[in-house]
Protein backbone atom coordinates (compact mmCIF):
# COMPACT_ATOMS: atom_id res chain seq x y z
CA UNK A 1 0.00 0.00 0.00
CA UNK A 2 1.60 3.61 -0.89
CA UNK A 3 1.79 6.05 1.52
CA UNK A 4 -0.73 8.68 -0.11
CA UNK A 5 0.14 11.44 2.34
CA UNK A 6 2.10 14.58 1.20
CA UNK A 7 5.88 15.45 2.59
CA UNK A 8 5.40 18.82 4.62
CA UNK A 9 7.97 21.12 2.99
CA UNK A 10 10.68 22.13 5.20
CA UNK A 11 10.28 25.24 7.06
CA UNK A 12 12.37 28.45 5.82
CA UNK A 13 14.77 30.00 8.23
CA UNK A 14 13.60 33.17 9.75
CA UNK A 15 17.01 34.56 8.92
CA UNK A 16 16.60 33.66 5.21
CA UNK A 17 13.03 34.84 5.53
CA UNK A 18 14.44 38.19 7.16
CA UNK A 19 17.02 38.45 4.42
CA UNK A 20 14.37 37.79 1.61
CA UNK A 21 12.81 40.42 3.06
CA UNK A 22 15.10 43.32 3.50
CA UNK A 23 16.57 42.90 0.00
CA UNK A 24 13.23 42.72 -1.72
CA UNK A 25 11.86 46.11 -0.44
CA UNK A 26 14.57 48.14 0.68
CA UNK A 27 16.84 46.64 -2.61
CA UNK A 28 13.91 49.02 -4.58
CA UNK A 29 14.66 52.45 -3.08
CA UNK A 30 18.82 51.20 -3.04
CA UNK A 31 19.03 49.19 -6.03
CA UNK A 32 23.14 49.51 -6.36
CA UNK A 33 23.94 49.35 -2.84
CA UNK A 34 21.82 45.67 -2.05
CA UNK A 35 23.28 44.95 -5.56
CA UNK A 36 27.05 45.13 -4.42
CA UNK A 37 25.90 43.89 -0.87
CA UNK A 38 24.08 40.55 -2.53
CA UNK A 39 27.27 39.95 -5.20
CA UNK A 40 29.82 40.14 -1.81
CA UNK A 41 27.70 37.55 0.04
CA UNK A 42 27.27 35.10 -3.32
CA UNK A 43 31.08 35.38 -3.81
CA UNK A 44 32.16 35.46 -0.36
CA UNK A 45 34.01 32.22 0.87
CA UNK A 46 33.83 30.56 4.53
CA UNK A 47 37.05 30.80 6.19
CA UNK A 48 37.09 27.60 8.44
CA UNK A 49 39.90 26.50 10.97
CA UNK A 50 42.02 24.14 9.73
CA UNK A 51 41.39 20.63 11.73
CA UNK A 52 44.48 18.74 13.97
CA UNK A 53 44.04 16.10 11.15
CA UNK A 54 45.22 18.33 8.31
CA UNK A 55 47.97 20.00 10.22
CA UNK A 56 50.67 17.37 9.59
CA UNK A 57 50.02 17.34 5.81
CA UNK A 58 50.63 21.21 6.34
CA UNK A 59 53.64 20.77 8.33
CA UNK A 60 55.38 17.87 5.59
CA UNK A 61 54.32 20.07 2.69
CA UNK A 62 56.70 22.37 0.68
CA UNK A 63 54.80 25.81 0.49
CA UNK A 64 55.63 28.85 -1.96
CA UNK A 65 53.64 31.73 -3.25
CA UNK A 66 53.41 32.04 -6.78
CA UNK A 67 51.76 35.05 -9.10
CA UNK A 68 49.07 34.67 -11.45
CA UNK A 69 47.89 37.88 -13.24
CA UNK A 70 49.06 39.60 -10.06
CA UNK A 71 47.38 37.30 -8.21
CA UNK A 72 49.17 35.38 -5.25
CA UNK A 73 47.92 31.64 -5.10
CA UNK A 74 49.65 29.48 -2.46
CA UNK A 75 50.68 25.77 -3.48
CA UNK A 76 51.81 23.38 -1.98
CA UNK A 77 53.63 19.84 -2.88
CA UNK A 78 54.53 16.65 -1.43
CA UNK A 79 56.62 14.17 -2.84
CA UNK A 80 59.36 11.72 -1.45
CA UNK A 81 62.10 13.66 -1.10
CA UNK A 82 65.01 10.95 -1.74
CA UNK A 83 63.72 10.37 -5.57
CA UNK A 84 62.73 11.99 -8.85
CA UNK A 85 58.76 12.56 -9.30
CA UNK A 86 57.71 10.72 -12.67
CA UNK A 87 54.05 12.13 -12.59
CA UNK A 88 52.04 14.73 -11.18
CA UNK A 89 48.62 14.95 -9.08
CA UNK A 90 46.65 18.56 -9.52
CA UNK A 91 44.56 18.76 -6.48
CA UNK A 92 41.41 20.70 -6.85
CA UNK A 93 39.65 21.34 -4.13
CA UNK A 94 36.02 22.94 -3.26
CA UNK A 95 34.43 26.38 -2.73
CA UNK A 96 35.53 26.87 1.17
CA UNK A 97 38.19 24.03 0.85
CA UNK A 98 41.93 23.97 1.36
CA UNK A 99 44.78 22.22 -0.01
CA UNK A 100 45.74 20.03 3.01
CA UNK A 101 42.10 18.48 2.73
CA UNK A 102 43.88 15.91 0.32
CA UNK A 103 44.48 13.63 4.00
CA UNK A 104 40.75 13.16 3.77
CA UNK A 105 40.41 11.19 0.71
CA UNK A 106 43.69 10.40 -1.28
CA UNK A 107 46.36 9.42 1.03
CA UNK A 108 49.20 11.35 0.70
CA UNK A 109 51.36 8.77 1.86
CA UNK A 110 49.81 6.47 -0.72
CA UNK A 111 50.72 8.98 -3.93
CA UNK A 112 54.48 9.86 -2.52
CA UNK A 113 55.74 6.68 -2.82
CA UNK A 114 54.26 6.28 -6.36
CA UNK A 115 57.24 9.03 -7.66
CA UNK A 116 53.91 11.30 -7.74
CA UNK A 117 53.94 15.10 -6.57
CA UNK A 118 51.09 16.27 -5.62
CA UNK A 119 50.13 19.89 -6.45
CA UNK A 120 47.20 21.40 -4.25
CA UNK A 121 46.55 25.34 -4.96
CA UNK A 122 44.63 27.64 -3.13
CA UNK A 123 43.24 30.78 -4.36
CA UNK A 124 43.63 34.19 -2.78
CA UNK A 125 39.66 34.45 -1.04
CA UNK A 126 40.71 30.94 0.21
CA UNK A 127 42.73 29.83 3.11
CA UNK A 128 45.68 31.65 2.49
Amino acid sequence: MKNTRARKAAKTPFALRLLRFIYNTAGRIFPVYFGNKAYELWFATTRLKTPVYEQPALTSSHQETIQVNNLPITVYRWWQKNSTPQKTVLFIHGWTGRGTQIVKGTSINCLCPLRTVIHPANKPAHWK
